[in-house]
């Protein structure tokens, strides 16, 4: 519940003999608990597939995020820690021959030219996106230690603030950071409690400070998935984060004045909310 990663002991527990894979999100930039992962994958012959959408750069126990599963994913959309001009992303592998079957069906299955041999998709990366990327991959490292700056002021300007002292220690929630991750922050994650999210959100808005909500309706609850057997209830870490998390402004070019102005907006809010209910 503290890292929003799944917990491996709840994957041992919900294995079946329809289980293909096992697909860790290292979700906001923080590492899921590999090594655990790993073995309880390991004990069941299962492949691991590791979603590094938003950790790039991370690493859990100094191991390098992509580098622990048979096969990783990552992301280039614009939103993301090295962010391309669109849409794009990138697999890593540990087979020669598994990379070979995936060029080929990243190609529509062509190979040669106007030969298909299996039914393939278009899912290349285009020359623009590439050229792109190549210029900001070689300022990864710098993207990463802005973040990380940027992470440590916020925690040191909510101590600062005194919001506990005004709003009680559950009001609002700082983000957990597992001393084995090298955290890459791509979100900044508060928890909003007493049903205050929206309307800080809001507040926020008002006042010209973007903030988002990642993500507002879980997976098991969203349409597509309601033949899958989940019912309200069935998650309830992550269907309680759903309704409390709110990301603020976290990447590499904010600035200390700005994030001053986020955190003290946000004890304003407290401030005026707790005069409201103190009269």
């Amino acid at each position: 519940p503290r890292t929003y990663n799944i917990d491996p002991v709840e994957i041992q527990a919900n294995i079946t003999d329809r289980t293909r894979a096992i697909i860790p999100v290292h979700l906001f930039g923080q590492a899921a608990a590999m090594d655990a992962i790993c073995n309880v994958a390991d004990g069941c012959d299962i492949p691991v597939i590791e979603d590094c959408a938003q950790a790039i750069g991370g690493a859990y126990h100094g191991r390098p995020l992509g580098s622990w599963g048979q096969m990783s994913c990552t992301s280039f959309y614009p939103t993301k820690n090295l962010g391309g001009l669109g849409d794009g992303g990138m697999l890593t592998l540990n087979s020669d021959i598994l990379a070979d079957r995936l060029r080929l069906l990243a190609g529509h299955g062509m190979r040669p030219r106007y030969h298909h041999s299996a039914v393939g998709i278009n899912s290349r990366l285009d020359t623009l996106q590439a050229a792109a990327l190549l210029v900001k991959i070689q300022y990864l490292q710098q993207y990463t230690n802005a973040r990380q700056e940027n992470a440590q002021r916020y925690f040191e300007l909510f101590q600062q603030s005194s919001l506990a002292d005004v709003c009680g220690d559950r009001a609002v929630g700082l983000p957990y950071h597992d001393p084995a991750a090298f955290h890459v922050w791509n979100q900044f994650s508060l928890r909003i409690g007493n049903g205050q999210r929206d309307h800080l959100r809001n507040y926020l808005q008002q006042r010209n400070i973007g903030s988002e909500i990642y993500y507002p309706i879980p997976l098991h609850q969203q349409a597509c998935f309601r033949d899958c057997g989940y019912t309200d209830g069935s998650l309830p870490h992550t269907e309680r984060a759903a309704a409390e998390i709110l990301h603020l402004p976290i990447y590499p070019e904010l600035t200390r004045i700005e994030q001053e102005q986020v955190v003290a907006a946000i004890a304003s809010y407290y401030r005026e909310a707790y005069r409201s209910k103190a009269s």
